[in-house]
């Protein structure tokens, strides 16, 4: 008897693979393949999949008023369902091969960087949360980093006495000695006293801006974090980006689009660019290979208001 599609995704949905997946991942392969289901029809022999197929069950997410970025993830359980149906022997070609996820850049105005002030508000916010917040923020904007960098920071790679850093970067996977300035170094001081006064003497591969122990519940809610909550030294902090945006919205910014912990480090470019009037020293404090890249962190529509003016008084 031929495997139907219904079969087959009940099959699927019993696969190791996706057995060890996440609960909300289950959920989604569920409700994924249940559309799928609907798309073709229960009975039809699953031999019969199509890229057409595929293709209709993204197409109907669409009508629903789905974005491409939640249709990334739906993508994301077709392609190894594809796999699955092929590496099982159930179709001779993976239907959902020419699947790429969909990219995602929002327009460069949304990309706004934070004004001076609103930087000190966002570090002043983080401060009051947690000491290890505010030094997390300082870190990223001082250094430019991004958040994959600070967080994997060490005491072994910090050098108060020269004023550097020693900078893993994972993404061109190689390290970068960068500057500490003044204010940075001031607040690593301070930092560095604080965990000493708690910890004992700063041990080198203790995390710089380390995770935090797990807060536990009161009646199924989380714990508030208090500014004297225990440090993991030894363990790095998880991602910043949902942390960041909760801070933006507490000095009143409402549209998220295009906000994150990038955000720190876009500001530090424009900022620095303010300071020196050089972009080249946002190029060195982003450490990038080429001004281009630079030039799509500056602020569009302030660079725009700046050349529109100096064009306006141009004579000859």
């Amino acid at each position: 008897m031929p495997h139907t599609v219904n079969s087959a995704i009940l099959e699927f949905g019993a696969a190791d693979e996706v057995a060890q997946q996440s609960e909300g991942a289950q959920s989604r392969h569920h409700f994924v393949l249940n559309v799928l289901r609907e798309q073709m029809g229960g009975s039809k022999p699953i031999a019969q999949i199509r890229r057409s197929d595929i293709d209709a069950v993204l197409a109907e997410m669409r009508r629903r008023g789905r974005a491409e970025s939640t249709l990334n993830t739906y993508r994301a359980t077709l392609r190894p369902f594809g796999r699955w149906l092929l590496d099982n022997g159930y179709v001779k070609r993976n239907p959902a091969s020419h699947l790429k996820n969909a990219k995602i850049a929002p327009d460069r105005s949304k990309r706004k960087p934070l004004t001076s002030d609103q930087l000190k508000q966002v570090i002043e916010k983080a401060e009051r949360r947690h000491p290890c917040d505010g030094m997390t923020v300082s870190l990223l904007f001082w250094t430019g980093c991004r958040q994959s960098e600070i967080r994997g920071l060490k005491w072994g790679d910090v050098n108060l006495q020269d004023l550097t850093l020693e900078v893993y970067r994972p993404k061109v996977k190689k390290s970068l000695t960068c500057p500490i300035p003044a204010q940075l170094a001031e607040d690593l001081t301070k930092w560095q006293a604080w965990v000493e006064g708690r910890y004992g003497p700063i041990q080198p591969e203790w995390y710089v801006v380390p995770a935090r122990f797990h807060r536990g519940f009161v009646n199924g809610i989380p714990q508030k974090i208090t500014p004297d909550w225990p440090l993991n030294l030894t363990k790095s902090q998880g991602p910043l980006t949902g942390a960041i945006k909760r801070l933006l919205v507490s000095i009143g910014i409402t549209d998220m689009r295009g906000k994150g912990s990038h955000t720190i480090r876009r500001t530090a470019a424009n900022l620095i660019l303010a300071h020196t009037g050089d972009i080249r020293a946002a190029q060195h404090l982003l450490g990038h290979g080429s001004v281009t890249m630079t030039e799509r962190y500056l602020d569009a529509d302030a660079q725009a208001a700046k050349y529109g003016a100096t064009i306006r008084e141009w004579t000859i």
